[in-house]
Order: structure tokens, then sequence, then C-alpha cells
């Protein structure tokens, strides 16, 4: 793992959505993420992001014409809340 805590709590956040956390790893990244803002808010809209993919590919064929515009819209706007995050978390990390 790399030395910064904010890449790590990501490699953490996103091997815990495909392979599960070894208990260590769970209590390091739940501790991170209940002291850090924006890594916090970085997975609850990565969750938040993967619900809504869920429930659209619940819908099954119901919707299937409108699935690759709701994935693009999902994207973008999952991709301008990361930014926003990064820009913060960029210049907290310069002035610590």
């Amino acid at each position: 793992m790399t030395g910064n805590p904010h890449v790590r709590a990501q490699q953490l956040f996103a091997q815990s959505l495909v392979d599960g956390l070894a208990s260590a790893d769970q209590e390091w990244l739940a501790a991170h993420l209940r002291e850090c803002d924006s890594c916090s808010r970085e997975s609850a809209s990565t969750r938040e992001l993967l619900s809504a993919l869920r429930a659209v590919l619940e819908l099954g064929f119901v919707l299937w014409w409108a699935i690759p515009a709701l994935i693009a819209v999902a994207v973008v706007i999952h991709q301008r809340t990361l930014n926003g995050i990064g820009a913060r978390s960029s210049s907290s990390e310069a002035r610590h």
C-alpha cells in the first residue's frame, strides 16, 4: 500500500467492494472514514452510484433503452463529485 492515507483509503474501499477486507484493514478504513470528510464523501458517493446502478439494472427490460443514458449521467455526476473532493483533499494535504 501507499504512504498516502487518502490513496490507501481509496484502494481499500475499492477492494472492499470486490474482495472484502481483512479485519485490520476494515478497522483502519472505518477509522479513516470517520476522521476524513473528503474520503467519507467519496465513499458515500461511490456507494450511492453503485446503488443507483443496481436499481436501474433491477428494472431490467422495462427501461433497457434508458440504461446507457442513466449510466452516463451517473458517471458524470460521480466524476464531478470526485473532482471537487480531489481539489479539496489536495489543498488540505498541502497544508499538512
